[in-house]
């Protein structure tokens, strides 16, 4: 029998089968080179990247060589361009490899912009919403301010477009979110056109009701945006450890203010899991926070009709973590009002929602108006995140 080395000096179907395997590996290669060039370009900011083109020359000289040497019957020398042209595609493989990761970077790096400017502008509509909501509560119809009010919240509809419109940018980047995004947009649409009818009709009672299933909206999407914008900055950080970085050897150094308290990301934590907890308990035949009709809601909207299903252990676990909350924040806001600019009474709303929530909670008036005021106090706690963050308080 004739050994492996004299073999190759014959064609055989083993020879023409490993061409035919390196030269569809090497096509899979050009394709996702050309993909990963597409996506570069969708990129704001594309990146240079290599198309290693004289790699590609060498590794097609390489592949027809070898094809010319296989027709030839001269198997052996065939095998060497093979083994060649393997080899340069393993180093071409590694660097687009490379180039993906980066570019994966650069796009999570845009995702993360586009998700703190939307997070923004949709804290700003939910704050704009609730003012206009409680002022034409308040204000008699005869009033020029009321007037004025209703012009108001045409401006929050109108403003509401543009976000919606980045929404559905960054749903189209971030599959995972899409049809969450997408089902609280079509709550948020559906709910401001009958606002407008409700204006125009002059149904204040229905106007209001209509009012807060569009600001739950703005809330459950501000909150889902956040814990996206975490779960990101953490992918980010994984994507860039491994690089050498790390922490100064030696003393410990001057403790940050608050340190061994709970920072903001823990409080978000702690009200997130307890407004989870919330939605899960409420009494069969209970209506939901966010709903598109306003019936069964009572005269006001957050006034529900029934109590959640929580029991006491866990209630007054719930209170004790609000009261450890508006403690921290009533120490940060004292820490912000230092510089006597008063920069830290923008949490008194927060700490007002916060002692509601604590009084309610030990008297366990736990309604559904519990769940929509945990919302805003969770949204409140957003927009004050970056003032505290700037400080370096957290």
């Amino acid at each position: 029998m004739k050994n492996k080395t004299e073999n190759k000096k014959n064609i055989s179907p083993e020879d023409v089968k490993k061409q035919d395997e390196i030269n569809k590996k090497f096509e899979d290669i050009k394709k996702d080179m050309n993909d990963l060039d597409s996506l570069n370009k969708d990129l704001n900011q594309p990146l240079d990247i290599d198309k290693q083109e004289e790699k590609q020359k060498e590794i097609d000289e390489e592949l027809n060589d070898s094809i010319e040497k296989l027709e030839k019957n001269k198997g052996q020398k065939a095998s060497e361009n093979q083994k060649g042209a393997a080899e340069k595609m393993e180093e071409m493989a590694a660097e687009l490899d490379r180039q993906q990761q980066q570019s994966n970077q650069e796009q999570q790096g845009e995702d993360i912009e586009l998700l703190r400017s939307i997070l923004e502008n949709l804290l700003n509509l939910s704050f704009s919403q609730e003012n206009n909501m409680n002022q034409l509560y308040r204000l008699q119809e005869t009033d020029p301010a009321y007037r004025r009010e209703t012009r108001n919240q045409r401006s929050i509809i109108d403003d509401t477009k543009v976000v919606r419109d980045s929404l559905y940018a960054l749903a189209q980047r971030q599959p995972m979110i899409a049809s969450f995004i997408d089902e609280e947009l079509n709550k948020i649409q559906t709910n401001q056109k009958i606002i407008i009818e409700d204006i125009d009709e002059r149904r204040r009672k229905e106007l209001q009701i209509h009012q807060q299933y569009v600001m739950t909206s703005f809330n459950n999407l501000a909150l889902m945006l956040d814990e996206s914008l975490q779960q990101m900055q953490a992918q980010m950080k994984n994507m860039k450890e491994g690089s050498g970085n790390c922490s100064k050897p030696g003393g410990k150094g001057k403790p940050k203010p608050g340190a061994g308290k709970p920072s903001t990301q823990d409080m978000k934590k702690m009200l997130k899991e307890q407004l989870d907890a919330m939605k899960k308990g409420p009494n069969k035949g209970g209506k939901k926070p966010g709903d598109k009709e306003g019936k069964g809601q009572g005269a006001k909207p957050g006034q529900g009709q029934g109590q959640l299903g929580m029991g006491n252990k866990q209630i007054s676990k719930m209170a004790a973590q609000q009261s450890m909350i508006r403690k921290r924040l009533e120490e940060l806001r004292n820490e912000l009002n230092k510089d006597g600019k008063g920069s830290g009474n923008q949490l008194n709303p927060l700490i007002k929602e916060l002692e509601q929530q604590e009084k309610d909670l030990i008297n366990k008036r736990t309604g559904s108006q519990m769940v929509e005021r945990q919302q805003r106090i969770l949204t409140r706690l957003l927009e004050s995140e970056k003032a505290i963050n700037e400080r370096g308080l957290d």
